[in-house]
């Protein structure tokens, strides 16, 4: 338990990260007990770096953990950035069937590159890859087609145009240049943080450049397989990013508080549409926007705010003091998804403290917290791990993302050294941990209502992937 009581209003959804709670939930897969609902601090034994490729449990958490990449042998240990990436936590590292992951290496003649999901080893950079920079490009998995993966370039010559790969071909199609809609378009992205709708369908594109600056919704299959076609735009429009909802029906402009209708005729409020949000299938199947302190349901716009936003300091800036030792102030991601695991979210900590010098529960923490609309009980928060990354940049940020499974959540850790070598981790989630926190007959409600929303099969959105189908 922690070792101060803290304010009542604290206790509760995110907030309960700051709060007294239950005890740890269902033995897990590793030595322990699940941290479900347990608060207490725990120690903080010194790790050293895991071996590559090697399981190991926590042991504050419990949790199987792998070392993803290596410097040394997959070619970024030396130079400038000596960094492996997994990117921004609101799209997928991982392919559709789990067998393949997009990772970002720093380092001369790599870029985006292939790795196995499997053996967690190095395959090859992409085709027409080789930028020390490489998360210029924006790389999506396709839904369904796990050898399929599309991408911007962000900032070349080619920064106008959208591009589907097969990883095992190299084969390279150009699938559309928004200079036929914007002759002076210069930038057409999502700008990192935005997503396409699950199947891969509809994508929402940031096209900047000669005097353009507007949001396009682009139909992939509006003419049939990979004949698409701009089908609606907003212009004039500013954004942070731009994205797709799970289901296609709904273009978010990133930090604007509101989002649209996929023909931009119906503008909806969504106040949780600020600050590091994803998109969601909350613990109802429905979609949302949901940022930690308060979850947007996408339809209606129904809100609701957590108590932590109404406390007088800013969200996860807390002032409290715990045996007289003031808490440090922190940031947070969000990643929402695994559609496959509807109500949960991943979100992970940040700051410059190592894990030697933690005071506060969620600090430098990957957690697993639930997404609900209900105000009793409070929503459940699972620690998954401390990711032992201290932030001396924002590229030591963990950036914790669950595959669309929810099976798996990667992160990224510098192990304790801020600025040195950051390499991509893999959580190992329990089997069956889905449907021993919801219930059997939930989750399988639950994963039926995300089939028919996002227009894949229950085996698409889960490991039982047997029938993929090639695009």
């Amino acid at each position: 338990m922690l070792r101060t009581k803290l304010p009542l209003f604290v206790a509760s959804v995110v907030a309960a990260l700051y709060c007294l709670a239950g005890p740890a939930a269902a033995a897990g897969k590793g030595n322990g007990k699940w941290l479900i609902d347990d608060f207490a601090m725990g120690s903080f034994p010194k790790l050293s770096k895991p071996k590559h490729g090697v399981p190991f449990v926590d042991p504050v958490t419990h949790m199987t953990i792998v070392r993803v990449t290596d410097g040394e042998t997959d070619g970024y240990a030396a130079g400038r950035y000596h960094r492996a990436s997994g990117g921004y936590p609101k799209h997928s590292i991982e392919n559709c069937d789990g067998t393949y992951l997009s990772i970002a290496i720093y380092a001369k003649g790599k870029g985006m590159s292939l790795y196995d999901a499997k053996k967690f080893r190095f395959i090859k950079p992409f085709a027409g890859y080789g930028n020390t920079k490489p998360t210029r490009e924006e790389t999506r998995w396709d839904g369904r087609d796990p050898a399929v993966i599309y991408y911007c370039w962000g900032y070349s010559g080619n920064a106008s145009k959208f591009f589907k790969q097969n990883v095992e071909t190299g084969a390279i199609t150009l699938l559309h240049d928004f200079k036929d809609e914007f002759p002076g378009a210069s930038y057409a992205a999502s700008a990192e943080e935005g997503d396409s709708s699950a199947d891969s369908r509809y994508w929402a594109f940031y096209v900047k450049g000669g005097g353009n600056r507007a949001i396009v919704c682009y139909d992939k299959d509006a003419q049939g397989r990979d004949k698409g076609k701009v089908i609606s735009k907003l212009e004039n429009a500013r954004t942070n990013w731009a994205g797709m909802s799970p289901s296609g029906k709904y273009v978010i402009l990133g930090e604007t508080g509101t989002h649209y209708d996929r023909e931009f005729k119906k503008k909806i409020k969504s106040p949780a549409n600020h600050g590091h949000n994803d998109l969601v299938l909350d613990d109802e199947g429905r979609e949302a926007l949901y940022n930690a302190k308060a979850v947007s349901d996408l339809e209606t716009g129904k809100t609701t705010r957590y108590p932590m936003q109404r406390a007088p300091y800013r969200p996860w800036k807390l002032y409290h003091k715990i045996d007289g030792k003031p808490a440090s102030s922190f940031g947070y991601h969000v990643s929402g998804n695994s559609y496959g695991t509807p109500g949960w979210a991943v979100i992970s900590t940040y700051s410059a403290k190592t894990d030697q010098q933690l005071i506060y529960y969620p600090e430098q923490s990957v957690l697993l917290v639930e997404v609900t609309h209900r105000a009793k009980p409070a929503p459940r928060v699972w620690r998954l791990i401390y990711h032992r990354s201290a932030r001396k940049v924002s590229s030591d940020d963990p950036f914790a993302k669950a595959n669309m499974a929810g099976t798996r959540v990667y992160y990224g850790s510098n192990w304790n050294n801020p600025g040195g070598a950051y390499d991509v981790y893999c959580v190992q989630m329990p089997d069956g941990w889905y449907e021993k926190v919801m219930g059997v007959a939930k989750a399988k409600s639950l994963r039926e209502k995300a089939a028919k929303l996002t227009g894949l099969t229950v085996e698409e959105l889960t490991d039982k992937k047997s029938n993929n189908k090639k695009r």
